[in-house]
């Protein structure tokens, strides 16, 4: 037995590589080429994030990065390098798990503990915020920790990409401009391959949605008619890591298309293609 664990732990590594090269076998990238990306910032902490950093999204008009931590609940914003710029307090919200820039200074703020959607107006200059709308989840209601994940936003057809983190996975797109918020499901055959979604960022170029995954380590490019075109994994000996992102909680790509993860309890990680 000794020696069967012994060799299977020696091409453990050979066996992951050619299962990988199986999954992707069927992919065909986009102009995106997520597989492309290697980490060139790795595990940054945030300063004066102690645990808890969330959500993740970029806004074209502050050129900063915003992240949410959920306990006590806290907007932040960061610089592309990962260093933080400034923050403000939601008083009004709990267990905050993401956040998405909408335009202007609007954005959506997801409280997992109320499967709600809070459309806020912010105002970084006076450290505050106006709640205009919001939208409940009600099929994400859950007793335990699995509901509301993540948040993602169309402009063009401004439509609202919302997930459930598990038990079941469900991934949403709603139409906000409508009364009744009328939601499409994803197929279960994208949902089925995961084993959670912690984040989620959609691509207008491509028109794709990147689906983040904790604890599948991996980050999935679905197109719009439901298919995986592209991988990018977040272990040790893949896209540059040196180690395991352990806990990833947030994913946005920025205006250069670098792409950002942040995780528990405060690392920030980024990734670019050469």
């Amino acid at each position: 037995m000794a020696i069967f664990v012994v060799c299977f732990m020696y091409i453990y590594k050979d066996i992951i590589y050619i299962y990988r090269l199986y999954e992707k076998y069927e992919d065909i990238p986009t102009s995106l080429n997520l597989s492309a990306y290697r980490a060139d910032i790795e595990g940054k902490p945030v300063e004066g994030v102690k645990n808890n950093l969330s959500g993740l999204t970029w806004s074209d008009k502050h050129k900063l990065l915003f992240a949410v931590v959920n306990n006590p609940p806290e907007l932040i914003w960061l610089t592309k390098e990962g260093d933080r710029v400034g923050s403000m307090t939601l008083p009004e919200f709990e267990d905050t798990e993401a956040v998405e820039w909408v335009g202007k200074d609007v954005f959506y703020i997801g409280s997992e503990k109320n499967s709600t959607a809070w459309m806020v107006k912010l105002d970084l200059h006076a450290f505050s915020y106006t709640v205009i709308s919001k939208i409940k989840f009600n099929d994400y209601a859950t007793p335990k920790n699995n509901g509301l994940e993540g948040l993602a936003w169309d402009k063009e057809k401004q439509h609202l990409y919302s997930a459930k983190e598990k038990i079941p996975i469900i991934i949403s797109r709603i139409f906000p401009q409508n009364d009744d918020a009328h939601i499409k499901i994803f197929p279960t055959v994208i949902t089925s391959s995961l084993k959670d979604v912690s984040g989620l960022h959609y691509h207008p170029l491509t028109s794709s949605l990147l689906i983040l995954s904790d604890e599948s380590k991996i980050v999935v490019e679905v197109n719009p008619v439901g298919r995986i075109t592209d991988r990018l994994y977040l272990d040790a000996g893949w896209s540059g890591l040196t180690k395991d992102i352990k806990q990833a909680e947030g994913i946005t790509i920025d205006d250069k298309f670098n792409l950002y993860i942040v995780s528990e309890p405060n690392l920030f990680y980024r990734f670019t293609k050469s």
